[in-house]
């Protein structure tokens, strides 16, 4: 599929997204409509897009589209651009027509104003306090663990630590292959058995292919083996009230 410039774009008869082709054809930057769910999220806030109020799409690439566009949704207070006196909105946005005279009155209220939403927080990455949040206490690894851990399986060993002591009750380990999620989980079934009061047993669930390569693995990293309890990945384990390991 060729190469779909976003700046060109008009909208069909179904709504897609789509290359102009032909002159006659118009060009829209934005599409607009009324929620018809209120489960879809702004893409720009992250929040829920209530059901039934106005919500703003811009087109993004991808190959799944039917033109190699979808929409990308966001909250009508969400939406900004570039040069909002110099913006047509009557003429760029699909859709107006169809909106409530209030609600299209407040489209183009809204794509008049210029500079962040207030309640959008701008991120500055130079900011010192930017990335203070981010520093993770290293925990080394259990005497009984047959392995040393580097500095960052350390800090995920805590991480996971911290999350299981927390109210969450839980985490995702999502390192690369590679990088030793086996060993940080296999030290983190030995704090949970130490740490944790009342727990024996930390429960591993996963495809019978991971469940065989975690014990290989537990063997060979530990000098003792924790108490572990192999669940098949098909069925669920929400009422399990004991440390688990999650495989997916």
């Amino acid at each position: 599929m060729p190469s779909v410039d976003l700046s060109n774009l008009t909208i069909t008869e179904d709504g897609d997204w789509k290359p102009i082709e032909y002159d006659y054809e118009s060009r829209y930057v934005f599409k607009c409509e009324y929620s018809k769910s209120g489960r879809a999220k702004c893409r720009r806030c992250g929040n829920l897009i209530a059901k039934a109020t106005v919500r703003i799409a811009t087109p993004i690439k991808w190959r799944g589209g039917g033109y190699g566009v979808i929409s990308s949704w966001q909250h009508l207070k969400c939406t900004r651009v570039d040069n909002p006196k110099k913006f047509a909105a009557s003429k760029l946005v699909f859709g107006l027509p169809s909106l409530k005279a209030a609600d299209k009155k407040a489209v183009l209220a809204e794509l008049k104003k210029a500079g962040q939403p207030p309640h959008l927080k701008a991120i500055d990455p130079n900011d010192p306090n930017f990335i203070r949040d981010r520093e993770l206490p290293e925990v080394p690894a259990p005497c009984l663990l047959n392995a040393e851990l580097l500095p960052y399986q350390k800090e995920g060993l805590g991480w996971m630590l911290n999350q299981e002591l927390s109210h969450y009750r839980g985490g995702i380990l999502a390192d690369e292959m590679g990088m030793g999620k086996t060993i940080q989980v296999s030290g983190y079934g030995w704090q949970c058995v130490r740490l944790i009061e009342d727990s024996r047993v930390v429960a591993v669930v996963g495809r019978v292919l991971v469940l065989a390569l975690f014990t290989y693995a537990a063997v060979v990293f530990s000098c003792v083996l924790p108490a572990l309890l192999l669940l098949p990945h098909a069925v669920s384990y929400t009422h399990l009230t004991l440390p688990t390991i999650y495989s997916v």
